[in-house]
């Protein structure tokens, strides 16, 4: 309990960033970093993982010291063990990894990466040869879905166990310029978990999982349509100097054309990536692009290549089947709340499948097992046997069961 930064607690991430910013300060004042672009790159930091950059071997060594320093005045430990570092020179026309001796942390050899050997890093692995480096995400995703099927959980909260905190955990399809063709695995794996745990037949239209919840939908993220372009552009435009700097040095201004476009944006719609011509800000460096301030930058938000949840709803609503009524269901904030709500008194579990199947127009009667195919005997309501046995049909129609539904309604 005395060490570390106490889990849960609100004030935890102030107070490390508090004792970690005179290091920070300190590495950039007195370090020596990396160039990028005209800034100096020295440390990155996330919670308490601690990234040091130098473009010589001499360089880190110094910043070596400045953390050991550091240490020594504020009673914060290095766990050696736990380090790890590499170092790449250009010999002429090739490159070599690591022809140096291994750098020391409070005495103590750090481990050096070879150029195949992967270093876990928040969320990612890199390799000192290859950079960033993803592992099957498919493979992981499916992992994730059979652990919360094998949950004693309801199916609305499995379903949101896995939309709101499954999928976010996917760091290394939002961070490694995963292709489109691999997202919409993922997605797929997604909806054919949902439609079975929810018991909806596998013919049900994409739009009721990808649709917003008060348009009647599930509110999933289609990640082959919401990550590629929307990730990039929010690299290219950060409020902080560094990543803009990093993103407009290594992410190819083509390959955010090519995510746009596959994402669903328009060309003319594109954003402008290029970097502006530099100002003097009022303390007289450059840091300020022309016609863009700091507060702009910070108050720019991400732009997504177009709402496609929109879209999803749209051609949903657009089914000759499934659609029906489904525009009515836009926006309608009380109509929807119920179905994705478990704390509400007069929800039930085991209505949730019967409601999702009657919106999507997908309930298991005659009709929709027969849908497609010309109309039978097979198709016809079994206890009239006149027409065909639709859900509306059994409501209203059915001649059968007319004095159950005089006694539903006498009841409201």
């Amino acid at each position: 309990m005395r060490v570390g930064v106490k889990q849960g607690d609100p004030m935890s991430p102030l107070l490390f960033n508090l004792a970690m910013d005179p290091l920070i300060q300190a590495l950039e004042s007195d370090g020596q970093g990396l160039q990028v672009r005209g800034k100096t790159l020295t440390a990155v930091a996330f919670a308490d993982d601690l990234a040091l950059l130098s473009d010589s071997w001499e360089g880190m060594t110094l910043n070596i010291s400045i953390l050991e320093t550091f240490c020594e005045l504020t009673g914060m430990k290095v766990q050696p063990k736990k380090c790890h570092g590499f170092m790449i020179a250009s010999r002429g026309k090739s490159f070599q990894v690591n022809n140096c001796p291994a750098w020391k942390i409070c005495g103590s050899p750090i481990h050096m990466a070879g150029p195949s050997e992967l270093i876990k890093y928040p969320g990612i692995q890199v390799s000192p040869w290859k950079g960033l480096f993803m592992q099957d995400p498919t493979l992981l995703l499916q992992k994730w879905i059979e652990a919360i099927e094998e949950s004693p959980l309801d199916p609305i909260d499995k379903v949101a166990l896995l939309r709101d905190y499954a999928l976010s955990r996917l760091f290394s399809a939002n961070h490694c310029m995963t292709r489109t063709t691999l997202l919409a695995r993922l997605d797929g794996q997604v909806r054919k978990a949902v439609k079975k745990w929810i018991h909806l037949p596998m013919c049900t239209t994409d739009g009721m999982i990808y649709s917003r919840s008060v348009d009647g939908g599930l509110g999933f993220p289609r990640l082959a349509r919401s990550v590629p372009a929307h990730r990039l552009h929010g690299l290219y435009h950060s409020k902080d100097e560094t990543i803009r700097r990093i993103a407009k040095q290594t992410i190819l201004k083509d390959s955010f054309r090519r995510a746009w476009q596959r994402a669903g944006g328009a060309l003319v719609e594109l954003p402008t990536v290029d970097s502006p011509k530099k100002v003097k800000d009022q303390d007289g460096s450059t840091d300020v692009d022309e016609g863009e301030t700091h507060i702009q930058i910070r108050a720019k938000k991400r732009r997504a290549p177009c709402d496609w949840r929109t879209e999803e709803h749209q051609r949903w609503a657009g089914l000759e089947c499934q659609g029906i009524g489904i525009k009515h269901f836009k926006n309608n904030k009380v109509s929807n709340c119920w179905i994705m709500n478990p704390n509400l008194p007069e929800f039930k579990p085991g209505i949730l499948s019967a409601a999702l199947q009657l919106r999507a127009n997908v309930y298991p009667t005659r009709e929709f097992k027969e849908r497609g195919r010309t109309i039978t005997e097979e198709s016809m309501c079994r206890h009239c046997q006149k027409v065909s046995e639709t859900c509306s049909h059994i409501l209203c129609q059915c001649t059968v069961i007319k004095d159950n539904s005089i006694i539903r309604y006498a009841g409201w």
